[in-house]
């Protein structure tokens, strides 16, 4: 399983540098916690992992498409 990381509805174009410099003071932190935590935060779905066949609940219901199957450059929280 990897894990992403988006501060989505706060990461306005105008808030980036922000929001890069907030995960950059959190990050390491949950890194000596022991914690994984991903390099980057996740801007749109072509920094997603792939996840062949969808995001599935435990009796196999889909939850949402393949994030590789959605617009590159869109960040669809509604479908992901």
């Amino acid at each position: 399983m990897s894990l992403v990381v988006s501060f989505g509805m706060y990461d306005w174009p105008e808030a980036r540098a922000a929001s890069d410099a907030a995960w950059a003071d959190i990050r390491p932190g949950l890194l000596v916690a022991g914690l994984a935590a991903p390099a980057r935060l996740v801007r749109r779905n072509r920094d997603l992992p792939p996840v062949p066949g969808g995001i599935r609940a435990p009796g196999g219901r889909l939850l949402a498409p393949d994030p590789a199957q959605l617009a590159p450059d869109d960040l669809d929280f509604t479908a992901v």
